[in-house]
């Protein structure tokens, strides 16, 4: 004699509500995983933008820093062979004192241009 047995393949209402609410749970935690995910992408995305704002930042205001050096380097380069040259008697200081007043008009960043004698003055 052989016995055998049939199975039924339906679920019983308990296993699929049970079935059912594992999905939903499971669904769900994979959702809060992706959003989680996205929001952690979406930081380092802004972070990485932030450097590079930053960077161009820092680049800028070296580059305003080496220009405003350069102009000043060329500006006393400039004074420094007039003085030189045509040397500071009483109507050549009226000429450079002019002539400073103007270039700390039109470099910006200098404050003051000045000349002093082996004294002092």
């Amino acid at each position: 004699m052989t016995l055998v047995r049939f199975f039924s393949t339906r679920l019983t209402p308990k296993a699929l509500s049970n079935s059912l609410i594992g999905f939903i749970a499971l669904v769900c935690v994979l959702l809060v995983l992706a959003t989680a995910w996205q929001m952690q992408q979406s930081a380092n995305e802004r972070v990485d933008a932030a450097k590079v704002s930053v960077s161009n930042i820092v680049l800028a205001a070296e580059q305003l820093a080496r220009d405003t050096m350069l102009q000043a380097d060329n500006t006393l380069q400039d004074i420094a062979e007039r003085v030189a040259h045509d040397g500071i008697i009483a109507d050549q200081q009226t000429r450079l004192t002019t002539l400073l007043a103007r270039q700390v008009e039109r470099i910006d960043g200098i404050q003051g241009l000045f000349i002093f004698d082996a004294k002092g003055n």
